[in-house]
């Protein structure tokens, strides 16, 4: 069974761009993705760091996947011959349809499958364990191999006081100077596999999710950030849905703003 591929529009505007959306509901392949997905989720407690929300890969990733199947010790997750057998499939056999013409997906990872998502966290925070938190957060676990006695000889000054990332957005607060050790970090998040990581200067407001964090003295301030081109997409009142979903979406919205707008 195929997939079908659609354009999503980011804006309203004239110059709207344009995101590729495939959809993999009620193929086989969604099958293998969404048990994949649930056993993907279980070494979630391995990456702290990676956040739920706001409140190439091809042959470097299995090894990397290896990585975490072999060193989770919790109870119940499948073989890892399987897992890997699974991931193979679905990340390698992504056929879509666009028009009249079928496509094979060959870089990246698979659009529109369930477990892209947990996939891609487990992907990069092995670079992170790894490389960026030790050196940079917890310097006393970095290790400078080319050093006598294996210690290290440029982290022994912590620089990342806080670190979240939420899929491919990264929020972090760094103590010091933007002197050459941030940018060795830049360096370090840009060396891994294909990705590009487009890295902003540390600064007193910053936009991450849909908030808005600004230092204000001695205080943190979040308020709710929408993008400038939202095209507020909201559920119209002859809309199919229940009432209660169409008269709770105002409230709701709210609420919400309500609670990310705080003074820390």
């Amino acid at each position: 069974m195929s997939t079908q591929h659609f354009n999503d529009s980011a804006s309203t505007t004239t110059n709207a761009t344009s995101a590729p959306v495939v959809a993999k509901c009620g193929t086989a392949i969604e099958s293998v993705s969404k048990w994949l997905d649930c056993e993907l989720q279980k070494l979630k407690s391995e990456i702290p760091w990676c956040i739920k929300d706001s409140e190439s890969f091809r042959n470097h990733a299995m090894p990397v996947m290896k990585h975490w199947f072999e060193s989770y010790s919790g109870p119940d997750l499948a073989p890892v011959d399987t897992l890997l057998q699974a991931l193979s499939l679905v990340m390698r056999w992504n056929i879509f349809k666009f028009g009249d013409s079928y496509f094979q997906q060959l870089i990246g990872t698979a659009m529109g499958t369930s477990a892209a998502v947990f996939f891609a966290n487990l992907y990069f925070a092995y670079h992170e364990k790894h490389r960026i938190l030790p050196e940079y957060r917890n310097p006393a676990q970095a290790v400078d191999h080319t050093a006598p006695n294996g210690l290290t000889t440029t982290g022994d000054v912590i620089r990342i006081f806080w670190y979240a990332r939420f899929i491919d957005d990264v929020f972090l607060i760094w103590l010091g100077e933007c002197d050459a050790r941030w940018n060795s970090l830049v360096s370090l998040f840009n060396n891994f596999g294909i990705l590009k990581w487009d890295c902003e200067k540390p600064k007193k407001s910053v936009n991450f999710l849909d908030l808005n964090l600004t230092i204000e003295g001695r205080r943190v301030v979040t308020r709710t950030y929408q993008k400038p081109d939202n095209p507020y997409l909201y559920i119209p009142p002859h809309s199919a849905h229940p009432d209660g979903i169409v008269h709770g979406t105002p409230m709701a919205y709210f609420a919400r703003t309500t609670i990310r707008t705080q003074v820390l």
